[in-house]
């Protein structure tokens, strides 16, 4: 993958991206309304930036977290925002976020995966 190919993945995401709620029960709280979600979208758009890989360290479990091996993936950065860094992996088709650890400056997982829009929105 390269970033002209990912671009063209998420610019196919954005245009055919679908706010749907999710079925009655399965959520704690109550879901965002479609309308609320959709309004994301144009400030994901503005957050978007030249994809590129990065190096991130995996904080997404109590496990990983404690470990005292550090565990790398790398991964394309798509968007930035207050701080956040949206994340796609190609081989699980996976979007998720990361931030920078004050204390060591690294870039960490930070356990939120799911859709384009869907993580956006949890940032």
């Amino acid at each position: 993958m390269n970033s002209i190919e990912l671009k063209i993945i998420i610019e196919e995401e954005l245009n055919s991206y679908e706010a749907e709620q999710p079925p009655e029960g399965s959520t704690l709280g109550n879901p965002w309304s479609n309308d609320k979600v959709m309004s994301y979208l144009p400030k994901l758009k503005s957050a978007l930036v030249e994809p590129y890989e990065q190096e991130m360290l995996l904080r997404e479990t109590k496990q990983q977290i404690k470990e005292k091996k550090e565990e790398y993936v790398t991964f394309w950065v798509i968007a930035e925002d207050r701080g956040y860094y949206q994340w796609y992996d190609p081989e699980t088709k996976e979007y998720g976020l990361a931030s920078k650890c004050s204390e060591s400056n690294k870039i960490e997982c930070i356990g939120i995966r799911g859709d384009l829009v869907g993580v956006y929105c949890a940032m």
